[in-house]
């Protein structure tokens, strides 16, 4: 496919929906709100997938999807990526997790979080916010991958085999002519996503893009192989990837591959 034919497809197509794993809510939004606005963070419950693209030792935490600028927890230095395992010295729990622990504490409370950051475990210090402050649709602190260093190529890839998507490095030019906020985004920008891959269950479509994988920021379709070739020597099959969708906010989801 030529990029001319692959750029109208993406312009020609129907607006994009949500991502399929989205940011994790309570049943009743003032819950996440409150979570949000205490300590200024979103967050997914360890899953299995999680669990195993983290190499958690179990479903223990929650992940943080993003940290609101200048919140409780970005001044406490709690950063996109990272697994809340304990408050207080007491571990999150299905049953006892960040909204349930937090939903005990007055504004004004320093309060002890157990955190686990690419795999060593860290603690931090916060100071809660009030429930009004900062407002939960305020900025987001922007998540950057370790750099990597590969070659680029402005070729279509065929990922299809490992990852089950094609894809294609992200340039200024294409992110102006699709419309991006920042047409200077690095990634890999999806062209095809195959119907039964784990990419498809979770959500991925064509004009997606993937800015991170592993927690290593990616500019093309060579440095996501180096990636997957690195994990498979430790025998992992699974990792994170954030993807960003056009007129929405980046998110973390956990990715199969071959």
């Amino acid at each position: 496919m030529t990029f001319s034919l692959f750029l109208y497809s993406l312009l020609s197509a129907t607006t994009l929906g949500d991502v399929g794993v989205q940011p994790s809510r309570t049943s009743a939004e003032d819950k996440f709100n409150s979570v949000q606005s205490s300590l200024g963070v979103s967050l997914n419950t360890i899953k299995e997938d999680w669990a195993d693209a983290l190499k958690l030792p179990d479903f223990s935490g929650e992940f943080v999807q993003t940290v609101l600028t200048d919140s409780s927890a970005d001044r406490a230095g709690i950063h996109p990526g990272d697994v809340i395992v304990s408050l207080d010295n007491r571990p999150i729990a299905p049953n006892w997790n960040v909204f349930f622990l937090l939903h005990q504490k007055a504004p004004g409370t320093r309060v002890s979080i157990g955190v686990v950051r690419h795999g060593e475990p860290l603690t931090v210090e916060a100071t809660l916010f009030p429930p009004s402050t900062p407002d939960h649709k305020g900025a987001r602190v922007l998540f950057v991958g370790t750099p990597i260093n590969e070659t680029s190529h402005d070729v279509i890839a065929d990922l299809s085999r490992q990852l089950g998507i094609e894809g294609l490095e992200m340039l200024p030019r294409y992110g102006l002519q699709l419309g991006l906020a920042d047409p200077n985004v690095k990634g890999v920008v999806i062209s095809r996503v195959l119907p039964d891959s784990d990419a498809h269950k979770k959500g991925l479509m064509r004009g997606d893009i993937v800015t991170t994988a592993d927690f290593r920021s990616i500019e093309n379709p060579s440095q996501l192989e180096v990636v997957m070739d690195s994990l498979r020597k430790k025998s992992y099959n699974i990792m994170i990837v954030t993807v960003l969708r056009r007129g929405q906010e980046p998110v973390f989801l956990p990715l199969k591959f071959k």
